[in-house]
Protein backbone atom coordinates (compact mmCIF):
# COMPACT_ATOMS: atom_id res chain seq x y z
CA UNK A 1 0.00 0.00 0.00
CA UNK A 2 1.21 3.48 -0.97
CA UNK A 3 0.06 5.90 2.58
CA UNK A 4 -1.06 9.30 1.88
CA UNK A 5 0.84 11.32 4.59
CA UNK A 6 -1.52 14.18 6.33
CA UNK A 7 0.34 17.06 7.93
CA UNK A 8 -0.64 17.98 11.54
CA UNK A 9 -1.49 21.15 12.73
CA UNK A 10 0.77 24.32 11.49
CA UNK A 11 2.87 21.96 9.59
CA UNK A 12 2.43 23.49 6.41
CA UNK A 13 5.35 26.25 5.73
CA UNK A 14 6.22 25.84 2.30
CA UNK A 15 9.57 24.09 3.36
CA UNK A 16 10.91 23.22 0.20
CA UNK A 17 9.68 19.69 0.71
CA UNK A 18 11.40 18.62 3.92
CA UNK A 19 9.13 18.51 6.78
CA UNK A 20 7.90 14.39 7.17
CA UNK A 21 4.97 14.52 5.25
CA UNK A 22 6.86 15.26 1.56
CA UNK A 23 8.36 13.43 -0.66
CA UNK A 24 12.06 14.28 0.28
CA UNK A 25 12.03 13.99 4.04
CA UNK A 26 13.57 11.07 5.92
CA UNK A 27 10.36 9.44 6.85
CA UNK A 28 8.96 9.35 3.09
CA UNK A 29 12.21 7.81 2.35
CA UNK A 30 12.14 5.18 5.15
CA UNK A 31 8.99 4.23 3.97
CA UNK A 32 9.84 3.79 0.99
CA UNK A 33 12.86 1.66 1.94
CA UNK A 34 10.32 -0.75 3.09
CA UNK A 35 8.37 -1.12 -0.46
CA UNK A 36 5.60 1.17 1.41
CA UNK A 37 6.34 4.46 -0.99
CA UNK A 38 3.77 7.08 0.02
CA UNK A 39 1.19 8.65 -2.07
CA UNK A 40 2.25 12.05 -3.77
CA UNK A 41 0.67 14.17 -6.31
CA UNK A 42 3.27 13.59 -9.76
CA UNK A 43 3.37 16.56 -11.39
CA UNK A 44 5.13 14.91 -14.09
CA UNK A 45 5.62 11.52 -14.98
CA UNK A 46 8.75 11.23 -13.70
CA UNK A 47 10.27 9.27 -10.67
CA UNK A 48 12.04 12.35 -9.38
CA UNK A 49 10.68 13.04 -5.93
CA UNK A 50 11.23 16.42 -6.58
CA UNK A 51 8.66 16.56 -9.11
CA UNK A 52 5.60 15.51 -6.67
CA UNK A 53 3.84 16.96 -4.09
CA UNK A 54 2.22 16.12 -0.72
CA UNK A 55 -1.29 16.45 0.23
CA UNK A 56 -1.39 19.97 1.69
CA UNK A 57 -4.41 21.57 3.79
CA UNK A 58 -4.27 24.92 5.56
CA UNK A 59 -3.01 22.94 9.17
CA UNK A 60 -4.41 26.14 10.74
CA UNK A 61 -5.45 26.40 14.45
CA UNK A 62 -8.94 24.94 15.11
CA UNK A 63 -11.01 23.69 18.06
CA UNK A 64 -10.58 26.54 20.21
CA UNK A 65 -13.43 28.91 21.41
CA UNK A 66 -12.03 31.78 18.53
CA UNK A 67 -11.35 29.45 15.48
CA UNK A 68 -13.73 27.19 13.55
CA UNK A 69 -13.26 23.25 13.80
CA UNK A 70 -14.45 24.08 9.76
CA UNK A 71 -10.90 24.17 9.23
CA UNK A 72 -11.02 20.07 9.75
CA UNK A 73 -14.11 19.97 7.85
CA UNK A 74 -12.45 21.99 4.49
CA UNK A 75 -9.34 20.10 4.92
CA UNK A 76 -11.49 16.47 5.36
CA UNK A 77 -12.98 18.04 1.30
CA UNK A 78 -9.66 18.65 0.06
CA UNK A 79 -8.23 15.26 1.22
CA UNK A 80 -11.71 13.64 -0.32
CA UNK A 81 -10.38 15.37 -3.93
CA UNK A 82 -6.30 14.28 -3.38
CA UNK A 83 -7.87 10.76 -3.14
CA UNK A 84 -10.24 10.95 -5.74
CA UNK A 85 -7.48 12.81 -8.13
CA UNK A 86 -3.95 11.75 -7.35
CA UNK A 87 -4.43 8.79 -5.54
CA UNK A 88 -7.51 7.27 -6.93
CA UNK A 89 -7.51 4.65 -5.03
CA UNK A 90 -11.19 4.62 -3.98
CA UNK A 91 -11.82 2.13 -0.75
CA UNK A 92 -9.59 -1.15 -1.27
CA UNK A 93 -5.74 0.65 -1.21
CA UNK A 94 -6.40 3.75 0.72
CA UNK A 95 -4.25 3.91 3.65
CA UNK A 96 -3.80 7.08 5.21
CA UNK A 97 -1.27 7.87 7.82
CA UNK A 98 -2.25 11.46 10.13
CA UNK A 99 -0.55 13.28 12.85
CA UNK A 100 -1.51 15.25 15.41
CA UNK A 101 -5.09 17.20 14.21
CA UNK A 102 -4.69 15.53 11.09
CA UNK A 103 -6.55 12.77 12.53
CA UNK A 104 -9.87 15.06 12.74
CA UNK A 105 -9.54 16.00 8.97
CA UNK A 106 -9.46 12.14 8.11
CA UNK A 107 -12.97 11.80 10.30
CA UNK A 108 -14.12 14.96 8.18
CA UNK A 109 -13.46 13.04 4.98
CA UNK A 110 -14.57 9.90 6.06
CA UNK A 111 -18.13 11.25 7.67
CA UNK A 112 -19.01 13.95 5.28
CA UNK A 113 -17.28 12.80 1.84
CA UNK A 114 -17.88 9.30 2.24
CA UNK A 115 -14.25 8.07 1.50
CA UNK A 116 -13.49 5.00 2.16
CA UNK A 117 -10.36 4.27 4.29
CA UNK A 118 -8.37 0.64 4.65
CA UNK A 119 -5.48 1.00 6.48
CA UNK A 120 -5.29 4.19 9.19
CA UNK A 121 -2.60 5.00 11.53
CA UNK A 122 -3.00 8.21 13.80
CA UNK A 123 -0.24 9.70 15.47
CA UNK A 124 -0.44 11.99 18.82
CA UNK A 125 -3.28 12.90 17.56
CA UNK A 126 -5.99 15.09 20.19
CA UNK A 127 -8.85 12.76 21.55
CA UNK A 128 -11.61 15.50 21.48
CA UNK A 129 -15.09 15.09 22.86
CA UNK A 130 -16.51 17.35 20.32
CA UNK A 131 -15.29 15.19 17.85
CA UNK A 132 -16.85 12.13 18.97
CA UNK A 133 -20.00 12.32 17.03
CA UNK A 134 -18.43 12.60 13.61
CA UNK A 135 -15.94 9.91 14.77
CA UNK A 136 -18.66 7.72 15.34
CA UNK A 137 -20.23 8.83 11.65
CA UNK A 138 -16.59 7.55 10.35
CA UNK A 139 -15.83 4.85 11.61
CA UNK A 140 -18.08 2.23 9.56
CA UNK A 141 -15.71 3.94 6.68
CA UNK A 142 -13.02 2.77 8.41
CA UNK A 143 -11.10 -0.37 8.05
CA UNK A 144 -8.67 -0.86 10.42
CA UNK A 145 -7.23 2.62 12.40
CA UNK A 146 -4.33 2.28 14.91
CA UNK A 147 -3.52 4.65 17.03
CA UNK A 148 -0.37 5.69 18.22
CA UNK A 149 0.66 7.67 21.41
CA UNK A 150 3.20 8.50 23.97
CA UNK A 151 2.79 10.22 27.58
CA UNK A 152 3.61 13.14 29.29
CA UNK A 153 6.22 13.82 26.95
CA UNK A 154 3.39 14.73 24.24
CA UNK A 155 2.47 17.87 26.23
CA UNK A 156 0.19 18.96 22.19
CA UNK A 157 -2.13 16.20 22.53
CA UNK A 158 -2.89 17.45 25.34
CA UNK A 159 -3.12 21.03 24.49
CA UNK A 160 -4.73 19.78 21.27
CA UNK A 161 -7.97 18.41 23.58
CA UNK A 162 -8.79 21.59 25.66
CA UNK A 163 -12.14 23.67 25.17
CA UNK A 164 -13.71 20.36 23.57
CA UNK A 165 -15.74 19.71 26.87
CA UNK A 166 -14.39 17.24 29.00
CA UNK A 167 -11.70 17.37 31.92
CA UNK A 168 -8.06 15.40 32.08
CA UNK A 169 -5.74 14.26 29.62
CA UNK A 170 -7.15 11.50 27.43
CA UNK A 171 -4.31 9.46 25.41
CA UNK A 172 -6.06 6.15 24.15
CA UNK A 173 -8.83 6.68 21.18
CA UNK A 174 -11.69 4.81 22.15
CA UNK A 175 -12.65 3.86 18.46
CA UNK A 176 -9.11 2.64 17.44
CA UNK A 177 -9.07 -1.04 16.38
CA UNK A 178 -5.45 -0.77 18.35
CA UNK A 179 -3.67 1.92 20.43
CA UNK A 180 -0.49 1.56 21.09
CA UNK A 181 2.12 3.51 23.77
CA UNK A 182 5.60 4.64 23.51
CA UNK A 183 6.91 6.12 26.71
CA UNK A 184 9.27 9.60 25.95
CA UNK A 185 8.91 10.63 22.45
CA UNK A 186 7.21 13.50 22.31
CA UNK A 187 4.72 14.48 19.59
CA UNK A 188 6.26 13.98 16.42
CA UNK A 189 9.54 12.24 16.87
CA UNK A 190 7.91 9.32 15.44
CA UNK A 191 7.65 10.90 12.54
CA UNK A 192 10.49 13.67 12.64
CA UNK A 193 13.68 11.73 14.02
CA UNK A 194 15.21 9.23 11.97
CA UNK A 195 16.03 7.60 15.25
CA UNK A 196 12.82 6.70 16.15
CA UNK A 197 11.76 5.13 12.70
CA UNK A 198 12.87 1.55 13.81
CA UNK A 199 9.82 1.77 16.38
CA UNK A 200 7.87 1.16 13.41
CA UNK A 201 9.62 -2.07 12.54
CA UNK A 202 10.05 -3.43 16.12
CA UNK A 203 5.91 -2.51 16.89
CA UNK A 204 4.77 -3.82 13.44
CA UNK A 205 3.06 -0.72 12.84
CA UNK A 206 3.80 -1.01 9.34
CA UNK A 207 2.35 -4.94 9.02
CA UNK A 208 -1.41 -3.30 8.10
CA UNK A 209 0.24 -1.39 5.23
CA UNK A 210 1.64 -4.57 4.20
CA UNK A 211 -1.33 -7.15 4.60
CA UNK A 212 -4.25 -5.36 4.90
CA UNK A 213 -6.93 -7.05 6.67
CA UNK A 214 -10.13 -8.11 4.68
CA UNK A 215 -12.55 -5.51 3.62
CA UNK A 216 -15.28 -5.16 6.20
CA UNK A 217 -16.89 -2.14 4.71
CA UNK A 218 -19.41 -2.38 1.76
CA UNK A 219 -18.14 -1.49 -1.66
CA UNK A 220 -18.16 1.68 -2.89
CA UNK A 221 -21.03 2.20 -5.39
CA UNK A 222 -19.91 2.35 -9.63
Amino acid sequence: MHPILVAGTGSYRDDARVDWYCPLSSFARFLASQSLAPAFHHWRSTPDLAQQAPFIWSTDVAGLPWTRTSTWAAGGTALAYFIEVTADLRGKETAILAHSHALQVVLYACAEQGILVNQLISVGSPVRKDMQAIAARARPRINHWLHIHSDRSDHWQWFGELFDGHFGIVREHPLADRNDAVPGVGHSELLRDPLCQSHWLDRGWLMPLRDPLPIVFPEPPG
